[in-house]
């Protein structure tokens, strides 16, 4: 299917704005004609525990918690823009019950099957669901 910049929000006036499609499947950007293409593989395991460490912070060391984000990195498919968004969203959960619904929320089954995108869907939904309406409303417009 093909659309109009206009028809999500984008006028001439945007003159400087760019589209990001986010795909696995390269065929679906060379049908729409993208000037650019940046292949974003998966993390090594070690490359995403790095990340996902990384992103909790240094002061990230009780040991429930490194059990519990071995579990949730695990759900993060060793995507980094998934193992960043979860790491920062729970860089300041220091409750064992907001790791534990995340991990559950991360685990849950999605109400329909969405394939290889499963794992993307999941996680995004996960923290767009904890975030507060203003930054709901600013990630949707810049979806």
């Amino acid at each position: 299917n093909h659309f109009k910049l206009c028809d999500i929000g984008f006028r001439d006036s945007h003159e400087h704005c760019k589209v990001v499609l986010a795909t696995r499947e390269r065929e679906i950007c060379k049908s729409m004609g993208t000037d650019e293409e940046i292949r974003v593989d998966k993390l090594s395991r070690e490359d995403a525990r790095k990340l996902f460490f990384d992103t909790l912070g240094e002061e990230f060391n009780r040991k429930f918690f490194k059990n519990m984000a071995e579990k949730v990195l695990k759900q993060c498919g060793d995507l980094p823009h998934v193992v960043r968004a979860v790491g920062k969203h729970l860089k300041d959960k220091d409750r064992e019950q907001s790791w534990n619904n995340v991990l559950q929320d991360l685990q849950s089954p999605n109400m329909f099957t969405l394939g290889h995108l499963g794992e993307v869907y999941t996680a995004f939904t996960t923290i767009y669901e904890k975030l507060d309406d203003r930054s709901k409303k600013c990630l949707l417009y810049t979806a």
